[in-house]
């Protein structure tokens, strides 16, 4: 045996690691039995008596040793920690996710040195280093691994931290998704999960206030969003900010069910409030969506993914709690959506045309549908295949396939119009524009035959962006029809907004209607004004000769329902229009 001395802070000799270390002395004793024995046990008393939290783990993540500011950070003993792997005890408030990443680059790079934000348990915002050591194995020996962890990063140098992991918000300093994962997981251990919910918040015009006022404006917002949700939220429940547009309220426990939906609904009253901001006043719009468990939610790793489910559902008007019916719903949109991606891209949806006819019997003009027979699915409305769409992003996908497809099939030559369907989702999209344009040149389309049908008439009236949309597009040339007039009140708001050229009275006050019912009465009203406003008029939901009488009678110019023809496929419609008249209108 040598006399030579080995340095101070050589690592650990591997064969210590052959034994779990039960105990300090336990260790002490295996030191006796290596040469220069002072120098290990100074190293293993620094280890174990340092302030810094310290580990030493196998390849198979299992822990071999905890010194004494490790126990006191995990809250547990020795005995509890040695021989569990690092997933079950969380030296810090690290998510497994991250755990995993950092053992993953670890031992990929033979080391991991960086800090994590982190919301301590107090409330206070604090910043942890952490550095991972790969300790290589001599030929047939296990490598080890020693994690550490400082409280202190001022101690540190900013060039020596190579990543950068974050559980709170730079911005609000709420904590973020990686705290809400965190302490998930936590509860999540527990043999016997109480009762808990979750409350998703999602300003829906945040973007939009953005572009509206400014991004200043926005983090305004967000600010008084967050105090206003503070100023009524108890202690025992946390508060997170999940992204950019999503908050979250964690009740657990959850004590009382009827408490928390009281809670909320105060917290909702509140941010409606407008919030002022120098001399404007910004109203928020939100959707809010919880689950609680065990009642609806009976998995609890389930629970902010049946919130966000809630949130799909895009309810402003009022909080939408969690039913396991719309988890089926929520499947059925998906796998809806997964095969719309395939039919718009090999072509298998079409468009159906509806003949509008005047009082002569003449054809002056169709309304173009949108079809879909799927081969598992079946028959998929129109509504629901919009809605779907919209939810999940393939709105400028839908619309570019509807235009570009009314486009080729041409019927705008043989007719004097074609209408296409159109709502506020797919005009404020940043491209719809463009896109018309484009169409419009690639197929040299006579932008005066085709008449944009708006629905959903509030919509339109509360975004300015489809409003300067729908201008532009009038500048090109297309003509403007307000769909389902009649329907609320908001159409009428509408027609001194936006320059429409045809009003389309809903089937409601046309259907086995006369001009001595009251639905009848509004008709020829709606009519009356349209006329006086010099625009055309067209009664939808003429299904009986009853009907077509009051059309008449109360002055329509247009006609269009069952009476006359179903929607019809382009194949059909051409060999349905060559019995009729074409109206030279």
């Amino acid at each position: 045996m040598t006399d030579e001395k080995k340095p101070l802070l050589e690592p650990i000799p591997f064969h210590f690691f052959e034994e779990k270390f039960e105990s300090y002395d336990q260790l002490l004793r295996m030191i006796t039995q290596q040469p220069f024995v002072p120098e290990y046990a100074a190293f293993i008393s620094m280890i174990h008596l340092a302030p810094i939290p310290i580990l030493f783990m196998d390849d198979t993540q299992k822990i071999l040793y905890i010194n004494e500011a490790g126990m006191h950070l995990t809250h547990k003993n020795r005995e509890e920690v040695i021989g569990q792997t690092l997933d079950n005890i969380h030296p810090t408030n690290l998510h497994k996710t991250d755990i995993q990443r950092i053992w993953k680059e670890g031992t990929a790079i033979n080391g991991w040195n960086g800090t994590i934000d982190y919301q301590h348990y107090s409330g206070e915002k604090r910043t942890q280093w952490i550095q991972f050591i790969h300790f290589p194995a001599p030929q047939g020996k296990r490598p080890y691994y020693g994690l550490f962890f400082l409280d202190k990063i001022v101690v540190r140098k900013t060039d020596e931290v190579t990543a950068h992991l974050t559980y709170t918000d730079p911005v609000t300093g709420l904590a973020n998704f990686n705290q809400f994962a965190y302490d998930s997981d936590q509860i999540e251990k527990h043999e016997t999960i109480q009762p808990c919910a979750v409350a998703l918040f999602r300003c829906s015009n945040i973007a939009e206030i953005a572009v509206l006022y400014s991004k200043n404006v926005r983090k305004i917002v967000t600010f008084e969003m967050v105090h206003r949700i503070q100023e009524l939220l108890p202690e025992k429940y946390k508060f997170y900010r999940l992204s950019r547009e999503i908050f979250c309220i964690f009740a657990a426990p959850l004590t009382d069910i009827e408490e928390f939906k009281h809670l909320l609904e105060n917290i909702r009253e509140q941010l409606l409030q407008p919030v002022p901001v120098a001399d404007q006043t910004i109203l928020m719009d939100f959707e809010i969506g919880v689950a609680h468990f065990p009642e609806e939610t009976t998995d609890f790793c389930s629970l902010l993914e049946d919130a966000e489910i809630c949130l799909n559902e895009h309810q402003q008007k009022k909080i939408i709690y969690y039913s396991k019916e719309m988890t089926q719903k929520f499947v059925k949109s998906l796998k809806t959506v997964a095969k719309l991606t395939s039919a718009i891209k090999n072509d298998a949806l079409e468009m159906y045309y509806q003949p509008l006819f005047n009082h002569e019997k003449q054809i002056v003009g169709a309304e173009a549908l949108l079809r879909w027979n799927d081969p598992e699915l079946g028959f998929v409305p129109p509504n629901e295949l919009i809605k779907y769409a919209e939810k999940h992003g393939h709105t400028s996908e839908l619309a570019y396939w509807i235009f570009e497809r009314v486009f080729k099939d041409k019927i705008y030559e043989t007719i004097p119009n074609v209408s296409i369907n159109i709502d506020v989702t797919q005009v404020e999209q940043p491209n719809f524009f463009k896109t018309i344009q484009h169409l419009v040149k690639k197929y040299q389309v006579v932008p005066q035959r085709i008449i944009l049908e708006i629905t959903e008439h509030q919509a339109f009236q509360e975004s300015p962006i489809a409003v300067k949309v729908m201008e532009d597009l009038e500048g090109m040339g297309f003509k403007i029809a307000l769909d389902d007039f009649g329907v609320g009140h908001s159409a009428l708001a509408l027609l001194g907004k936006l320059p429409a050229h045809i009003v389309k009275v809903d089937a409601t006050f046309i259907t086995e209607q006369s001009t001595q019912t009251t639905n009848g009465i509004i008709a020829e009203h709606i009519v009356a004004l349209a006329k006086h406003l010099n625009l055309k008029t067209c009664c939808e939901g003429i299904e009986s000769e009853n009907d077509a009488t009051l059309a008449r009678e109360i002055h329509s110019d247009y006609m269009q329902g069952y009476l006359f023809s179903r929607p019809l496929a382009i194949h059909d419609f051409r060999q349905f229009i060559e019995n009729f008249t074409i109206s030279d209108e």
